[in-house]
């Protein structure tokens, strides 16, 4: 049974574009129990997603952290919070979940490398956009489509108009 990532490449190949578009054929074209065990990724991520916010929260009221305080010193802050911490869990680099309150020295280095790794991944990202965002500028146009004086999907120009 092909997951999702398989039938949005497949209807890719068949020359669809839009996302509206491929999702609706996807829906509409898989049977309910292929589309459960299709859904279960996305509802496990949205599930750790959840755990991680909460662990974020607890992480911050423990290191006296807001997102307005990033320059602030970190300490720690009363054994109460800390209580709260200690129960989170984060996920290291090889899938394993593991406690604030067990984590090692070593799998706390870990975590982090893995966090660091993923923010280089996202600068780059934002820094792709920067540049783009200055060849537009730089060339007097309006997107990028226009540097190259071609439309960049007639199917977007014409569901807008």
């Amino acid at each position: 049974m092909p997951g999702i990532k398989a039938k949005v490449t497949a209807l890719l190949e068949e020359g669809l574009q839009e996302q509206d578009e491929i999702t609706d054929r996807i829906l509409d074209d898989t049977p309910v129990d292929e589309m459960k065990e299709m859904l279960r990724p996305v509802v496990s991520w949205q599930v750790g997603h959840t755990l991680r916010d909460r662990t974020r929260s607890a992480e911050q009221r423990a290191f006296r952290e807001s997102p307005v305080e990033r320059d602030a010193p970190r300490t720690v802050t009363v054994v109460d919070e800390l209580r709260d911490l200690v129960s989170k869990t984060f996920v290291l680099d090889d899938g394993t979940r593991v406690t604030w309150g067990e984590a090692t020295v070593e799998q706390h280095q870990r975590r982090a490398a893995m966090l660091r790794t993923h923010a280089d991944r996202v600068m780059m990202t934002a820094d792709r956009h920067e540049r783009a965002a200055a060849l537009i500028a730089e060339g007097g146009a309006t997107c990028l489509a226009d540097l190259l004086d071609e439309p960049v999907v007639k199917k977007r120009q014409k569901k807008a108009a």
